[in-house]
């Protein structure tokens, strides 16, 4: 993986109850003025700490789930052999029963990846 095309990484924290709704990752938002739509087409999820109840990354459509430890990470892809974005790969992050749960997300844009912030300086150099 070329570290240019990699978004700044996300850091994650959900107390008790808190948690993040079925989504897919292939599309992203930072997406610069006239700039075409990059996609993701591969994630890593870092766990931070390790969560004894609840707290699970869910993979419904597969019938998997990864339940966080310190320092396991998933690494998945987010299309299929066509470069399509993979249904399957649908995932929520379930809420931690007590405590909190920490953990860094890393997507891999398909070229080099220009914040909003980046392609308005290139503008103005212009």
């Amino acid at each position: 993986v070329d570290v240019a095309n990699l978004e700044p990484f996300q850091l994650l924290r959900y107390g008790p109850g808190e948690f993040y709704k079925q989504h897919h990752d292939h599309r992203g938002y930072y997406e610069a003025p006239g700039q075409r739509v990059m996609d993701r087409p591969l994630t890593m999820l870092l766990f931070l700490n390790d969560v004894e109840r609840g707290g699970q990354l869910l993979f419904e459509k597969l019938g998997v789930e990864f339940q966080p430890r310190a320092g396991d990470a998933v690494v998945w892809s987010n299309v299929d052999q066509e470069g399509k974005a993979d249904p399957d790969m649908i995932h929520e992050a379930l809420p931690p029963a007590e405590g909190e749960k920490w953990a860094v997300n890393i997507w891999v844009r398909d070229e080099p990846f220009t914040s909003p912030h980046q392609a308005a300086l290139r503008q103005q150099q212009r």
